[in-house]
């Protein structure tokens, strides 16, 4: 196999999917570009796997089209649109030996036959499994496993690779291990990949960009770091990391600052440029300081510290101010263990900068 993959881009234009009365997909556009790893983040139900399915041919839309480079590929079958997969429980060939099962996908397009054997090779060096071609599935771990089902859908240059939640049923090391891999063997070869996961952490790790799925359809399409930090509604806010939402009303907006009011009458200054109306604030947990007396901040709070829990670098702190209840997250450089306890007083808050304003 080559080093280099004849990735193409891939275009989805108004795809629609329904099962009786129920709508899985609902008319969603994407464009991925050549060699571009993008995530389909969603909760189950949120059509992330239907829409993967209609890409590989695994399921026809019921409208739109569906293009890898310039070829329209909507009805063409499977075996003939040149896609790899991955899926979560390998899909190996238990009867046959490492070497067939990743030699398969050469052998149904007719490769010659020394020709196979060379890429083989090639395709396991690069998971790291060149020597086991004689080995059984049954012979493997999980991790073994999973990367002979990798090999398997590269050794053919496909034009794009989809992992369909390919990590889900390993451990968390052994997860996290497979995930660099992949990644670093994505760029290496210049893949154009389409992963699906309903990992959140997984999904800002290894995405150039996320398209978070909800409800059959796209709420928010962007780079990691805009889609956690800028997050463009409440559910894409909710689902990604960890948050502290707050339902108000944009009461008193101007010079890129606004005030925004909750129903306790509490209010908050954002940096933003939201006009007056129904908005929610969001704070992430990180973004929430212990203040020391004294201590300025745009936003400050007296809070009792209802539960501490310990994660290693972080301790987690369940904060309440009223009847509101917020998160924060510290680390032990800056909040010894046993500092702030359960039962506690303090003060704790956050620049106009760290709150981001969702309108409507």
């Amino acid at each position: 196999m080559a080093t280099t993959s004849q990735s193409l881009p891939l275009s989805l234009a108004g795809i629609e999917k329904r099962f009786g009365a129920v709508t899985a997909i609902g008319g969603v556009d994407l464009a991925v570009e050549a060699g571009e790893f993008l995530t389909l983040l969603g909760p189950s139900g949120s059509g992330k796997t239907t829409l993967l399915k209609v890409i590989a041919g695994f399921e026809m839309p019921d409208r739109g089209t569906v293009r890898i480079g310039q070829a329209d590929i909507t009805r063409a079958p499977p075996g003939r649109r040149n896609i790899g997969m991955v899926f979560q429980n390998y899909a190996l060939f238990p009867h046959l030996t490492v070497e067939r099962n990743v030699a398969f996908p050469l052998a149904v397009r007719h490769v010659p036959r020394a020709e196979i054997g060379r890429r083989v090779q090639e395709a396991l060096a690069l998971v790291e499994l060149d020597g086991y071609q004689a080995r059984m599935p049954s012979q493997l771990s999980g991790g073994q496993q999973q990367r002979v089902a990798l090999a398997r859908a590269i050794v053919f240059n496909p034009g794009l690779l989809l992992l369909d939640e390919p990590f889900g049923a390993l451990d968390r090391r052994l997860r996290q291990q497979l995930q660099e891999e992949v990644r670093r063997l994505q760029r290496r070869l210049g893949l154009t990949a389409i992963f699906v996961t309903h990992d959140q952490e997984e999904a800002l790790l290894l995405s150039d960009r996320i398209a978070v799925m909800n409800g059959g359809a796209i709420e928010q399409l962007g780079p990691p770091h805009e889609i956690y930090a800028r997050p463009s509604t409440v559910f894409a806010a909710g689902f990604i990391g960890e948050s502290n939402l707050w339902r108000g009303t944009v009461a008193n907006a101007g010079h890129d600052r606004v005030t925004i009011a909750l129903d306790d009458g509490t209010r908050i200054l954002a940096e933003s440029t939201a006009t007056p109306g129904p908005a929610t604030a969001l704070v992430r947990p990180e973004r929430v300081r212990l203040l020391e007396d004294g201590e300025a901040a745009d936003n400050r709070l007296s809070v009792t510290v209802e539960e501490v829990s310990y994660l290693g670098q972080t301790q987690k702190y369940l904060l309440r101010s009223g009847d509101r209840v917020l998160t924060a997250v510290w680390t032990l450089a800056a909040v010894a263990v046993g500092r702030v306890k359960a039962g506690d007083t303090v003060a704790v808050g956050w620049q106009a900068a760290d709150v981001h304003v969702i309108a409507g």
